[in-house]
């Protein structure tokens, strides 16, 4: 009984002393410790701290704090003189985790903060604080680095806070980089994060705006306490920005560093025009984009499994490993797709711009001359930002002057220098193997190309080109390019190599081929039985040579049922002009109304005329088709086309022909029937060109 009062005395006193205590603290004007706070903030951050309104304190086992009208000051080269404006600030604090050093804030309320945060030119950052230093102590006989050592171990980390409910009203963050021009502001109309308990998941709710845009984040982390402790985390997250819904779901085995990801990442959209305020403008307005991929690893390398990405009618998927540890980021893997259009990937050119007259009346700015070869510079950043070690594989690719298929290639990139070797594919059917090169290290980037068609398809690849129905038949082809220049118009200018090609038999669509060579065609139904729709190919050659952007024919011969005709000149690739000359001989005396013909103009509006001149020299009794030199007919025997037939007669002068009775008839005639077929000729030459050009 006595043991049982004293403890009831014991306890009264207790309760008194405690009750005596708390009325004293509650007595104290906690504002009249403002200047000593602002002190103890500066001896701290080496900022100003200005409380401008009330410290309010009230004690329990969760004391709490309220504080009105806070700036901390910024740096001294700052933008604006406070880098933190708060308008208020509570804080809820467990008492007695607090007395054995562990912070656990009940709840965090900020009210209207407007936080900037900014880097100077020099790379400073202004959240960049710290006490002032302090001169170094002189050493004493007593002291040495053991004892520094145990100096910082008893000083140890300060506590971290746990925090179990969060909440921002209202607030603004900005961050500005003066040495690239970023400028971002995240207006923040709520944020929340809230607990039931310090081990249970947080749930987190926030909504605002990014730069204008809106957004949202809503889902669960694993406690706050299992991160300070470094235990494995899991998370579920769900966020809306910029028309794109992203899900973000696994676990985080070491949140300290990051490290030990397994993340499942799931992302939808509508399109890619919903991005123009982060991405700019020229976006090209594609749509629908998904995302899907899960990702492994930690701050230095991510493993990107399971990817199944998809763009409008283009698709991949395979696996990444990027590695961030070196100069540049570096890619590794194997990416495979079902289909890549890449004109639908290309961003849309602006509008046409317009004039204003003196008067006041818009009027369509004149247009300068029309060119195949653009001169936009190549944007080649990406190659420099980069390295790559890629197994590459699409079944289709398209948006190119030719389609492609089975495409199969090992892209390497290093330093900005790109290697796709080997490369194979399928152009219109036929078998294509050749290697690229694009060396972007340098202020001009540089461009080598070889490619090899032992089996190419001319007719189809003509019909997939846009010139349908011209030629059937088949023939051996390669092309070895090089040049330099910092868009297509540059590179052109400057390239250098060649281009070779050996035909087989096969057949012309006679009308079409005849108003190229001549517009002789127009003759053949009243010559012959019958207007025949195909004429008969023997073979064909053809070899070009490209010096410093001037291509040259060095021969070019195409063997018919009805004629042999030959091409010579060359084209100016970097004034786009041609000054060709199409000479056909007729393998019947009553078809010598075949004359040279001249075709000139540019590559975009091509133009063609009968060379008069030169016609009455040869329908005088001069007929003779061009002879080319050994080295360019030696070249294409190269191509394995040593026994044929066109090759031997490139290589031989044939017999002149006696003349028609009246030459200048079939001249006029010519005329007249190139005036019908020219306009046919130039939309089909032009769109191919323009094509090869983009």
């Amino acid at each position: 009984m006595r043991v049982a009062r004293a403890l009831k005395w014991a306890a009264l006193a207790v309760a008194v002393l405690a009750a005596v205590a708390v009325a004293i603290l509650l007595s104290v004007d906690v504002s009249s410790y403002r200047d000593e706070i602002t002190a103890e903030f500066r001896k701290a951050t080496g900022r100003g701290l200005v409380i401008g309104g009330d410290i309010d304190l009230s004690l329990s086992l969760t004391p709490a704090i309220v504080v009105e009208r806070v700036a901390v000051a910024n740096a001294g080269w700052g933008s604006r003189p406070a880098m933190v404006l708060l308008e208020r600030a509570e804080a809820e604090v467990e008492l007695l985790p607090l007395l054995a050093g562990k912070f656990r804030v009940t709840r965090l309320i900020l009210v209207e903060p407007d936080i900037l945060l900014e880097v100077n030119a020099d790379g400073l950052a202004n959240w960049r604080t710290g006490p002032p230093a302090d001169p170094p102590a002189p050493p004493t006989a007593r002291s040495g680095p053991e004892q520094e050592r145990g100096k910082k171990a008893e000083a140890g980390p300060p506590p971290v806070p746990v925090f179990s409910h969060v909440e921002i009203r209202r607030g603004r963050l900005a961050y500005r980089d003066a040495r690239t021009g970023e400028d971002m502001r995240f207006d923040l109309d709520r944020v929340s994060a809230r607990a039931e308990s310090f081990g249970a998941p947080l749930e987190i709710d926030a909504g605002g705006a990014w730069n204008g845009s809106a957004f949202r984040v809503s889902g669960t982390v694993d406690s706050l306490a299992d991160i300070a402790a470094g235990r494995p985390v899991r998370l579920d997250l769900a966020a809306g920005a910029l028309g794109f819904d992203a899900q973000l779901a696994g676990t985080v085995a070491e949140p300290g560093k990051p490290a030990g990801l397994d993340l499942r990442v799931r992302v939808r959209g509508a399109g890619l025009a919903s991005l123009s305020p982060i991405a700019g403008p020229d976006l090209p307005k594609l749509g629908p984009v998904a995302f899907d991929a899960r990702i492994e690893g930690g701050a230095d390398r991510l493993r990107i499994e399971d990817i199944e990405a998809a763009l409008a009618a283009s698709d991949i998927s395979g696996r990444l490993d990027l590695a961030l540890a070196g100069p540049r980021p570096r890619l590794s893997g194997t990416l495979a797709s079902t289909a890549i259009d890449l004109a639908g990937l290309r961003s849309k050119p602006a509008g046409a711009k317009r004039l204003v007259s003196p008067g006041g009346g818009a009027k369509p700015a004149k247009a300068p001359p029309e060119r195949v070869f653009s001169d936009d510079p190549f944007s080649l950043d990406g190659l420099r930002a980069v390295d790559l070690d890629l197994e590459l594989s699409v079944e289709r690719l398209a948006g190119l002057a030719v389609p492609l298929e089975a495409v199969r290639t090992r892209m390497r990139l290093e330093g900005g220098a790109l290697a796709m070797t080997p490369f194979s594919a399928a152009v219109a059917g036929s078998p294509v193997q050749g290697e690229l090169h694009i060396d972007a290290r340098g202020a001009t980037p540089g461009l080598r190309l070889t490619a090899r068609a032992p089996d190419l398809d001319v007719g189809r690849l003509l019909a997939a080109a846009g010139v349908t129905g011209l030629f059937q038949g088949k023939a051996r082809a390669s092309a070895d390019l090089s040049g330099s220049g910092a868009s297509m118009a540059a590179l052109m200018a400057g390239l250098d190599g060649d281009i070779r090609l050996v035909g087989g038999s096969g057949r012309l669509e006679t009308q079409a081929f005849d108003a190229a060579v001549g517009g002789a065609g127009a003759l053949l139904g009243a010559l012959f039985s019958g207007r025949t729709q195909w004429t008969v190919v023997n073979c064909a050659v053809a070899s070009v040579g490209i010096e410093k952007g001037r291509a040259a024919v060095r021969a070019a011969l195409i063997d018919t049922e009805y004629s042999t005709v030959a091409a010579t000149g060359a084209a100016d690739l970097a004034s786009e002009r041609l000054d060709l000359t199409v000479e056909p001989r007729a393998k019947s005396p009553t078809l010598t109304v075949a004359v040279p013909v001249r075709v000139g103009g540019t590559f975009a509006e091509p133009e063609f005329r009968p060379e008069t001149g030169a016609a009455l020299k040869k329908l005088g009794g001069l007929v003779a088709i061009a002879l080319f030199p050994p080295a360019a007919i030696a070249g294409l025997g190269e191509l394995g086309g040593g026994g044929n037939e066109c090759l031997k007669t490139a290589a031989a002068r044939p017999a002149p022909q006696p003349a028609p009775a009246s030459p200048e008839k079939a001249i006029r005639q010519l005329r007249d029937n190139l005036k019908g077929a020219v306009k046919d000729i130039r939309r089909s030459l032009k769109g191919l060109l323009r094509r090869n050009g983009d």
